[in-house]
């Protein structure tokens, strides 16, 4: 749901105060022009953060996805791209995909790294465009430097030259500008640019204190935080990068690293440590990716070897039992342009197979695709009254554009997590559908200690005497005198689905053979629904399917139970599935 009604006194000054902000920088990228260039490099950096392959293919054959928005041009500059939107050309001036390109490693992939990085030089080096702002121009410079190894093989002078005078003028442009970025990612990745530029380049040195210190502070937030206010596990593994990134260029530098720095990594390891999946990839949560590959080379780039423990981790139950992981979003709403009405959802892996996943980073496929994959049904928790919980509201974003935040309104969330005699237990609960139908929903998962099954029980119900008051309303308003209740289960890409035993259950085959089933409550009505994924590496979204649940809600409390179950393992799960669904179900772990 979207609110685009009029201007608030609240909005017109967040309008005023991010022109202000985009005024600001335009002044400053002009002004910090005028100086002296980079003399030479002190340290060389190598390129750090791992590109996609993917992705520089797609980047050679002319395909440009950035910003939610894919242009199509091929044998053409992508500078050349103006009738875009405002998302889709920042992403584009932050030059994060020169990583993507240094990764294809051809000669091709190099000879457009640098053709493209120099006429972004000669376009925009002055100071203009839409480039310059302090977040942007970090993940610019951090590039430039990481890369410059290649982006310097074998050009002339002139162009060498331009290259020491745009580094210089990022430095300047970052020194005057980092403060005015948004707290956490953005100014981070000011600073970290900052800092790099300092450390690595003649001339620079001056900036290195100023830079450290706002780092350090920001360290400190996250380790005070024990995570970031988005609650995007994907964001924080991108500041993950950048602390290790900054680590780095101080010991290659003679220079000790400070010991907020050094607990700021150890704090984001343990926590991405106990969000891993089984699979080596991050659950999608709040506008985050699967990052898999990137997520295990930071944290053996980090050193640490920080654990989780059973702690809840930035708001996420975390279990790991034997081959299989489960994550669920049990903390309080998130701050931040991502958020989504994920409440009591959960991703399950087992070993290297994904079963159940979000929607995925949807924003990275458009606005329709970032309001879809950001809904109470992308998720994989029970929907009431056929609506999120919670409200989106449409507000201006940086360099003209407009983002969507999500307010959560009034809700809580609560979480409490035990060892059982069969495995772990975990108990969760939301009230953010209390405002509109008095209704709360508590969810109990029990997993199996050797992960071959997972037990879960959804109940919805009014809980004090408003409640039920609110809830009458609610049924009084429905058609037929009934709320609408659905549990969705989103299956992973490449999952196959039944419906068998005329409802009875539900088999998954696996793309390795393994089988699974799930057991539903007989009085659900069972169906399977398409969807979407959405995997960023990939130009379209992927299409799934989903399980259905649904019942109603005609009276104070309802109760629904379901159950999954691995049946066989491996490459050879081809018996008959109704036989297997017949088979007596064995009795609840933990119960």
């Amino acid at each position: 749901m979207s609110d685009m009604g009029g201007a608030t006194p609240a909005s017109f000054f967040r309008r005023l105060g991010r022109m202000k902000a985009d005024a600001g920088d335009r002044l400053a990228a002009r002004l910090t022009a005028f100086g002296p260039p980079a003399r030479a490099f002190v340290t060389m950096p190598e390129p750090f953060t791992p590109g996609s392959l993917a992705r520089g293919r797609q980047l050679l054959a002319g395909n440009f996805r950035r910003g939610g928005t894919l242009v199509a041009a091929p044998d053409m500059s992508p500078w050349e791209i103006t009738e875009a939107p405002p998302s889709f050309l920042a992403e584009l001036h932050g030059l994060a995909w020169l990583d993507d390109l240094a990764a294809l490693g051809t000669a091709e992939a190099r000879r457009t790294m640098r053709a493209w990085s120099f006429e972004w030089i000669a376009r925009f080096g002055r100071g203009s465009g839409p480039g310059w702002q302090p977040a942007l121009a970090g993940r610019r410079i951090t590039r430039w430097i990481s890369h410059a190894i290649v982006l310097l093989h074998g050009v002339e002078r002139a162009r060498s030259a331009a290259f020491f005078a745009a580094l210089g003028h990022h430095a300047r442009f970052l020194a005057r500008r980092w403060k005015t970025a948004p707290a956490g990612l953005p100014r981070i990745e000011a600073l970290s640019g900052l800092l790099q530029a300092a450390l690595a380049l003649e001339g620079m040195e001056r900036f290195a204190r100023p830079a450290l210190a706002g780092l350090v502070r920001e360290a400190r937030s996250i380790t005070r935080r024990h995570g970031v206010p988005s609650r995007n596990p994907e964001e924080l593994l991108e500041v993950f990068f950048r602390f290790i990134w900054g680590g780095r260029a101080l010991a290659a530098a003679d220079r000790p690293v400070p010991p907020e720095l050094s607990e700021a990594v150890d704090e984001i390891a343990r926590i991405l440590r106990g969000l891993r999946h089984r699979d080596g990839s991050l659950p999608a949560f709040h506008g985050g990716g699967p990052a898999k590959g990137r997520l295990d080379q930071a944290l053996v780039a980090s050193g640490s070897r920080a654990m989780p423990g059973q702690a809840v981790l930035m708001g996420y139950a975390h279990v790991h039992a034997g081959k299989l992981s489960l994550v669920m979003d049990a903390g309080p709403p998130p701050h931040g342009p991502r958020g989504a009405a994920s409440a009591l959802a959960f991703e399950l892996v087992h070993g290297f197979d994904p079963i159940i996943l979000n929607a995925g980073p949807g924003h990275l496929f458009g606005p329709e695709a970032d309001a879809r994959s950001r809904s109470t049904a992308a998720h994989s928790t029970v929907e009431i009254g056929g609506r999120s919980w919670g409200r989106f509201v449409t507000r201006p974003g940086r360099g003209g554009g407009r983002t969507s935040v999500f307010d959560p309104g009034p809700m809580t969330a609560r979480l409490s997590q035990m060892v059982t005699a069969g495995g772990v237990r975990l108990l969760a609960v939301h009230d953010g559908y209390r405002a509109t139908t008095g209704l709360t929903h508590m969810r109990r998962l029990d997993i199996a200690a050797d992960g071959s099954a997972l037990a879960g029980e959804d109940t919805v119900a009014a809980v004090s005497e408003e409640d039920r008051i609110r809830l009458e309303e609610a049924l009084a308003e429905a058609p037929g005198a009934a709320v609408p209740c659905r549990a969705l289960f989103h299956l992973a890409p490449g999952i196959r689905a039944e419906v068998d035993m005329a409802g009875a259950a539900v088999s998954l085959l696996l793309p390795d053979g393994g089988l699974w089933l799930l057991r539903p409550d007989p009085a659900v009505r069972v169906r399977l629904l398409k969807g979407v994924h959405y995997v960023p590496e990939r130009l379209h979204p992927r299409e799934r399917l989903a399980i259905e649940l649904r019942w109603d809600v005609i009276d104070h409390a309802s109760q629904i139970a379901w159950r999954f179950e691995r049946i066989e393992e491996g490459r050879h799960a081809r018996r008959g599935i109704d036989a297997l669904a017949a088979a007596p179900q064995k009795p609840q772990r933990g119960s």
